[in-house]
C-alpha cells in the first residue's frame, strides 16, 4: 500500500498513530533502541498536541473504545499513554511526558512536563506525580527577549528579568506537594533559529538567569545583584565568543498625546547608558544623532532613531516612522478586549499613535481580536472630512 510522507514543515497535524498492535509493536522497538543507547532513567515520550479527529472518524478505535469500556477519545490516548509506559517500565525506565498526558486519565507512573502554564503541573503533583515546570511565559527561549527584535521569532516576549522572576514551585501547592517539583527545564525549538549562532543568541544570557532561580534558594535570588554580576558575565560571553543577546541594553520607550501631538519617550535601559536621538522629517536619509534629555514633540510625520552608545559602543537602536494623519493621537474606545497575544503595546492608543507594526507577528504594535467582530470607536471631537481609510492586517 502507499504509505504517508513524513511532514515536511513544523506544525499540529491530525495524522496520529492508530492504537493497533503493529503501532505499539513499532513504538516498542523504537523505543528499546533508544533505552539501548541512552543509560537515562527518564525517557520522554512527548504526548502533546495529538488531535483526536482520526480518532473520531476511525471504526477500529471507536471499536476499540467500546470494547476497553473509554468513554472519549482522551481516555483512548490515556490508554496509548498507559500502554507505553508499561513497557518503558518494564526496562527500569521512567517516562516524562508533556501535561496533554493529564487528560483522559494519568498514567501510573509518569513524570508531568508542565508546558501550557502551570496548571497541569500543580494538576500532577495534586495527583502525587513528580512534575517538571517548563511554562512558556517563562521557559520558551525560542521567545523574543527584546519588543525591538530584529531576528524572526516564533512569537512571545520574556525578556530576561521575565525569567528571573520565575518561582518553579507553584503557591496552589501545599508543602508536601511542593517536594514533587523537581525543579523547571527551558525550552528553546527551532523552527526560527537557523544555526548555532542565533541558537546562542537566544539562550544566553536567559540561561544564567534561569539557572540562579533553579540553583538558588528563594531568600537569595536578588535581581539587582543580579544585574551588577550581568556585566562580568557578559565578558565571560565575549571571551568564549558566544553570540549573546544585547537586548539588555536595549531602549525602550513610549508615547503619550498632548494638545500639541505625540510625545515620544525614551526610556533608558538597565545596563549603562548614554542616549542620543535623531529627529528627521520623513525623505531625509543622514541621521543626526544629538543627546537626549526630555521627551520628543511628534506633530508631523518624522523618522526618529535613538541609540544607546555606552561606554562608547553602540547597542542595538530603535527606529520608529511616524506618520501623522487625522486619526493620529484622537481618543479611542474599543468596545472589546483584544486578545492576550496581541494586545498592542500602547493599548487603544496602538491604533492612533501613527506606527504601523512590521510583517513579523511577535512585533508589539499587532492588536489582534481572536473570533467574532469588533467595534472600534474613534472621536475626532469635530466634524472632519475623511477621504480614505488604511488598515494593515497580519496574515500568517
Amino acid at each position: 500500500t502507499k504509505g504517508k510522507q513524513v511532514q515536511q514543515t513544523w506544525g499540529v497535524f491530525e495524522d496520529v498513530f492508530a492504537p493497533t498492535d503493529a503501532t505499539f509493536k513499532f513504538l516498542q522497538d523504537v523505543l528499546d533502541e533508544v533505552m539501548a543507547l541512552f543509560p537515562s532513567k527518564y525517557i520522554h515520550i512527548g504526548g502533546d498536541e495529538c488531535p483526536k479527529e482520526s480518532w473520531k472518524r476511525s471504526a477500529f478505535c471507536q471499536e476499540l473504545m467500546k470494547s476497553k469500556g473509554l468513554k472519549d477519545e482522551h481516555e483512548l490516548q490515556s490508554y496509548f499513554i498507559q500502554r507505553i509506559e508499561k513497557h518503558v517500565n518494564a526496562k527500569g525506565r521512567t517516562i516524562i511526558g508533556w501535561d496533554e498526558i493529564l487528560e483522559g486519565g494519568l498514567a501510573p507512573n509518569a513524570i508531568v512536563m508542565s508546558w501550557r502554564g502551570e496548571e497541569g503541573g500543580i494538576e500532577a503533583a495534586k495527583q502525587n506525580h513528580q512534575v517538571i515546570m517548563t511554562p512558556g511565559g517563562w521557559c520558551y527561549f525560542d521567545h523574543s527577549q527584546s519588543p525591538n527584535e530584529d531576528s524572526v521569532t516564533i512569537g512571545g516576549f520574556t525578556p530576561i528579568e521575565k525569567v528571573y522572576s520565575y518561582e518553579p514551585v507553584p503557591a496552589a501547592l501545599n508543602e508536601t506537594q511542593s517536594q514533587l517539583v523537581l525543579g523547571a527545564q527551558a525550552n528553546v525549538w527551532t523552527e526560527y533559529i537557523t544555526n548555532e549562532s542565533k541558537l546562542a543568541y537566544m539562550v544566553f544570557p536567559r540561561m544564567a538567569a534561569l539557572s540562579e532561580v533553579l540553583w538558588s534558594p528563594k531568600a537569595q535570588r536578588n535581581w539587582p545583584h543580579f544585574e551588577q554580576r550581568l556585566t562580568q558575565q557578559f565578558q565571560r560571553y565575549k571571551l568564549w565568543n558566544i553570540n549573546y543577546s544585547k537586548a539588555y541594553f536595549e531602549l525602550n520607550d513610549s508615547i503619550s498625546v498632548t494638545s500639541d501631538g505625540l510625545l515620544w519617550h525614551l526610556l533608558p535601559p538597565k545596563g549603562k547608558h548614554n542616549i542620543q536621538f535623531s529627529l528627521l522629517p520623513q525623505g531625509n536619509a543622514t541621521p543626526n544623532f544629538q543627546p537626549y534629555t526630555v521627551p520628543l514633540l511628534i506633530n508631523q510625520s518624522y523618522n526618529v532613531q535613538a541609540i544607546n552608545t555606552a561606554d562608547g559602543k553602540p547597542y542595538p537602536s530603535i527606529t520608529r516612522n511616524f506618520n501623522i494623519n487625522k486619526a493620529t493621537g484622537r481618543a479611542v474606545q474599543i468596545l472589546r478586549k483584544p486578545s492576550k497575544s496581541y494586545p498592542g503595546k500602547y493599548g487603544a492608543l496602538t491604533l492612533v499613535n501613527g506606527l504601523t507594526a512590521n510583517g513579523k507577528r511577535s512585533h508589539p504594535e499587532w492588536m489582534g481580536f481572536s473570533g467574532g467582530s469588533v467595534e472600534i470607536v474613534i472621536d475626532f471631537g469635530e466634524t472632519v472630512t475623511i477621504s480614505k481609510l488604511g488598515v494593515s492586517t497580519l496574515h500568517y
